[in-house]
Parts: structure tokens; C-alpha cells; sequence
């Protein structure tokens, strides 16, 4: 054997596992694109209040969810629904308007979708769009069953002091 040759079977052979590991590759990503939908997501949030616990809802375009460290799920045509009208009032940019609420018992509930904020869900909708994203949060928070706890305010607790001045008889 000359030395070109070995040279050229090595080139040869080193040329067939780099194709190969491509082909690999491309399998793997048309794989992992076919074969395993990406899962969307968004949150919902309950921000509490003086008196009241608030919560966050995890959910995912499959219907699966998650609240105070516990799973639900809603149908996947429900999350989709939801998911469908929070990108379109994000994609809008809705404005929502405030409104009175308790000082002690006053929650917000909001969407995040992408790094978008919804305005405070539980005002009176400014638009279409937030109408159906506030109804679709709705369902979904009846499904998840968020606790509803109220907040536990704990005084601190004064040792008992004697008075510095004695009474007078």
C-alpha cells in the first residue's frame, strides 16, 4: 500500500462518520419536532391582599396545571382557548382601566404569557379580548381549586412589664 492510499481511506472513512452523525442528528431533531408537540404555557395570578393568601396557576397547552404545589387539568381545548386569547391581547396590547376595590380584601388577577402582564383581570373588561381571557381564567381557576385561605397576622408578643412608677394610695 502506498501512503496516499491510507490517507485517502482515512479521509474516506472520517467523511462517512461525519455524515452519518448528520443524518443522526437531523433524525433526532425531525424526532423530536414531529414527535413531541412543544408545550405552551402561561401563569395566572392572584396577588393577595392584607387578609388574603395569593396564588399562582401554572398551565400548559396539554391541559395540565399546577397550583400551591398540587397538579389539575382542564380539557386541552380549554388551555388552548385560554392560551389562543392571551396571545391575542398580548399581540393587541389591550389596555385595561382600574377600579375600586377593598383596601383589606382587594386582589388582582392578572395573565403572564410570554413576558407580557395582562392589565388586573377582575375589573370590568375595556375590550372583547380581555372578556374572553378573564372568562377563560375563571374556568381555569375553578378547575385548580386555589386555596382561599385567609392570611394568619400574627402580634408580637410583649413580655409583661411591671409599671415604672409604683401606684400612689
Amino acid at each position: 500500500m502506498e501512503g496516499g492510499d491510507i490517507y485517502g481511506q482515512r479521509s474516506v472513512i472520517v467523511m462517512r462518520m461525519r455524515v452519518g452523525t448528520l443524518a443522526l442528528l437531523g433524525m433526532g431533531v425531525a424526532t423530536t419536532l414531529s414527535g413531541h408537540p412543544r408545550l405552551d404555557g402561561a401563569s395566572i395570578v392572584n396577588s393577595g391582599s392584607t387578609n388574603t393568601v395569593g396564588w399562582t396557576i401554572a398551565i400548559r397547552s396539554n391541559g395540565i396545571g399546577s397550583v400551591a404545589n398540587r397538579s389539575f387539568s382542564v380539557t386541552p381545548d380549554v388551555a388552548h382557548r385560554f392560551l389562543h386569547d392571551a396571545q391575542a391581547a398580548r399581540e393587541a396590547s389591550v389596555m385595561g382601566r382600574s377600579c375600586m376595590k377593598s383596601a383589606s380584601f382587594g386582589t388582582r388577577l392578572t395573565v403572564t404569557y410570554h413576558g407580557w402582564t395582562s392589565p388586573d383581570l377582575s375589573c370590568p373588561a375595556t375590550s372583547p379580548l380581555l372578556s374572553a381571557l378573564a372568562t377563560d381564567a375563571r374556568e381555569i381557576v375553578a378547575a385548580a381549586g386555589p386555596p382561599t385561605s385567609l392570611r394568619r397576622v400574627r402580634l408580637p408578643l410583649e413580655p409583661h412589664r411591671a409599671p415604672t412608677n409604683p401606684p400612689r394610695s
